[in-house]
């Protein structure tokens, strides 16, 4: 069960293009911190330069009372991450990522002496490589918002990430509607309704998130410069300007919404850090006992999904590694270990699904891929893509299986089979991987007409072997 309802606000600081903009911020960060809160200021790297080109240290000390992420490099100029990763694969991909996004993170950590705390895809520039220039660079959340990829409306773990993502019916929007009559009753009482909600379901996360242009702008600054794919042949064009009453009545707007936010019974306002320490992994570098690590192998023979017991999730890819290390230990000591040390574990880079169902492999072929395979994942902190057993070559879902079967074998018989069945296995995890939901993703503006990544969806089902859900400290 969950332990409270938590709200965390998140603002995407990304129109370079427009100074009153800057000022937007501003103003956000200081009627969050007049009413006690904390919020999660996610900033364009050139946005960050304007502000700094701008002489506005006043706009750059508001936001550092806050907590600080990251929102790409130059945002929704062309090509986006979308566009030049679509084509590559996952390590050419998680390169050009960090080639590309590497500036902004650095002017974040050279202004604000911080590392970010979050990162979060421009618009519906959603890419699984960047999970692994994540992983490099330390951040350790991914606050944002896609149907790409979710784990039924609550915090996840994917790729070694912190996923506050795709919250569904959990997220409410306030950007332009901030001023207009109606708007605050309107989503006070949306608000009011999601915290029923979620109390009756144990608890959860709320994510409000606001753009600070919409504040000042009638229109997005990305949408007038760089829609239909296309990057502008002149200088960059401000968007259209809210009269100073409208932008008054927002800033109005947004301050008793905060207040209410903040004053309502149970709910406790939170920032991508808090994230971490509430819904921790504690399954990396678990040591776990034989009977434990049999009864995981027990509860996920039947499919290839993560594992959840008490406080513990384990990823299909943490389960492989389980597997493969605790039948090594078989191999080497001619016995079951009496423990083995989970790990964190990408998936494999490469789709390969073999040919050899029902196949018999001899049981010396099999331990000596086993004992490589351990190795493997030890040098390189992956499932392998495919694996050589004889002369035969086997998926990673199929090869967890079959180990899986041999351990029962073991255990059960007492004995190691002369031969083994490849077991055929599927990923189930795959089916949070949205294609429709990809789709949608692609309909933001800044993309040509008709843009798709089908490579995208393919690599983020395979680090679907890295996803599990996150689990609420105190819950077990």
């Amino acid at each position: 069960m969950e332990q409270g309802i938590y709200v965390v606000f998140w603002f995407d600081t990304e129109d370079y293009v427009t100074p009153e903009a800057d000022d937007a911020a501003k103003r956000l960060a200081e009627i969050l911190e007049d009413k006690g809160a904390r919020g999660v200021f996610k900033i364009v790297g050139e946005k960050l330069r304007a502000i700094e080109r701008r002489g506005r240290q006043d706009v750059i000390s508001a936001l550092a009372k806050h907590e600080i992420g990251y929102h790409g490099e130059y945002h929704s100029m062309h090509p986006v991450i979308s566009e030049y990763l679509k084509d590559l694969g996952w390590d050419d991909g998680v390169k050009e990522f960090e080639r590309r996004e590497q500036r902004g993170l650095d002017d974040i950590r050279r202004i604000f002496h911080i590392n970010p705390s979050c990162y979060g895809q421009p618009g519906g520039a959603w890419a699984p490589q960047s999970y692994g220039a994540l992983l490099e660079w330390e951040i350790p959340v991914y606050l944002d918002e896609t149907a790409f990829i979710g784990l039924d409306e609550r915090p996840f773990w994917y790729c070694g990430i912190l996923n506050v993502l795709n919250l569904g019916r959990n997220v409410i929007s306030v950007n332009f509607e901030l001023g207009t009559p109606g708007f605050l009753e309107g989503v006070c009482k949306g608000f009011k309704d999601v915290c029923e909600r979620l109390k009756s379901e144990g608890g959860g996360v709320i994510s409000i998130l606001n753009h600070p242009c919409t504040l000042v702008t009638e229109e997005f600054w990305d949408g007038v410069n760089f829609s239909n794919g296309k990057n502008p042949t002149g200088g960059l064009l401000k968007p259209r300007m809210k009269s100073n009453d409208a932008i008054e009545a927002g800033y109005r707007d947004f301050s008793d919404f905060v207040h209410y936010v903040v004053s309502f019974p149970g709910v406790k306002v939170i920032t991508a850090r808090d994230a971490l320490d509430i819904y921790p992994d504690l399954s990396n570098g678990k040591i776990f006992s034989k009977e434990e690590v049999l009864d995981i192998f027990a509860s996920t023979h039947e499919g290839m999904a993560f594992y959840r017991g008490g406080e513990i999730a384990l990823s299909p890819a943490e389960i492989f590694w389980l597997a493969v290390s605790c039948l090594r230990g078989f191999i080497i000591e001619s016995r079951m270990p009496d423990e083995v040390r989970a790990r964190r574990v990408l998936g494999p880079t490469e789709e390969f699904s073999h040919g050899g169902r029902s196949e018999l492999i001899h049981w010396k072929d099999f331990a000596e891929s086993c004992v490589k395979v351990a190795r493997y994942i030890e040098g390189d902190g992956r499932v392998p893509s495919r694996i050589e057993v004889g002369k035969l070559t086997i998926g990673p879902a199929a090869y967890l299986k079959t180990t899986i079967g041999a351990i029962s074998h073991v255990t059960r018989e007492g004995n190691t089979p002369s031969t083994l069945v490849v077991q055929d296995g599927t990923l189930e995890s795959v089916e949070y991987i949205s294609e429709e939901g990809a789709q949608d993703a692609w309909k933001w503006i800044v993309f040509p007409d008709g843009f798709t990544a089908p490579r995208l969806i393919g690599i983020a089902r395979l680090q679907a072997w890295t996803l599990k859900p996150a689990i609420p400290r105190g819950s077990g």
